[in-house]
């Protein structure tokens, strides 16, 4: 009698298929590195504009109120501070990282005779931390820096806004202006106070 061939694979070509199958799992799962790093570097990079563009608004915000101008010094480093329209006297710095704000600070200043007086309270955020979250990325690892603010001739100034990650910038703004509408009575003696 003839031999009949019996339906299904043979040994030879499950073990064939499934080698296929095992090469291109292979370059799959090491594709997944690179695809994951690249779309964390795209969500980074998203997330330190939307920061940088929240803090740069509420930079204009808050310095292009101002109505008077002084500089003083605070703990030997020199401070421009600015009048707000209800009062008080204001001054925008870095965030200690050991404060837990990974943003820029407001200082609030009472008013004093000829300029702001003495902090008062604790400094606020520039940017709220609600509003902020979203863009921190890296679990809260995303910080925004800035150099000194100057002033001069109704412009503020302020240099070097980083938005960095574990002391990596992700971007950099080197010089941001922002026009002071200052009250009509003060725009004559818009230069820096002592």
């Amino acid at each position: 009698m003839k031999a009949r061939r019996q339906a299904g694979f043979t040994f030879v070509e499950t073990l064939m298929a499934l080698l296929i199958f095992v090469l291109l799992t292979a370059v799959v799962a090491a594709g997944i590195p690179t695809a994951y790093r690249t779309y964390i570097g795209v969500v980074n990079s998203s997330n330190a504009q939307l920061a940088l563009s929240a803090t740069t608004s509420a930079l204009r915000d808050e310095l292009g109120m101002a109505q008077q101008v002084a500089q003083i010094t605070r703990n030997g480093e020199t401070v421009v501070c600015f009048e707000t329209p209800a009062g008080y006297w204001e001054s925008i710095g870095n965030a200690a990282e050991e404060d837990g704000h990974a943003g820029l600070i407001v200082q609030v200043y009472a008013p004093g005779a000829t300029g702001p007086g003495e902090p008062l309270g604790e400094p606020r955020e520039l940017v709220p931390d609600a509003s902020f979250a979203a863009a921190r990325g890296y679990e809260g690892k995303m910080h925004l820096l800035m150099g000194p603010v100057v002033y001069a001739d109704g412009v503020f100034t302020v240099n070097d806004l980083k938005v960095q990650v574990e002391g990596d910038t992700l971007l950099e703004l080197p010089k941001y202006e922002v026009r002071a509408a200052l009250a009509p009575d003060n725009a004559a003696n818009a230069a820096v106070g002592s």
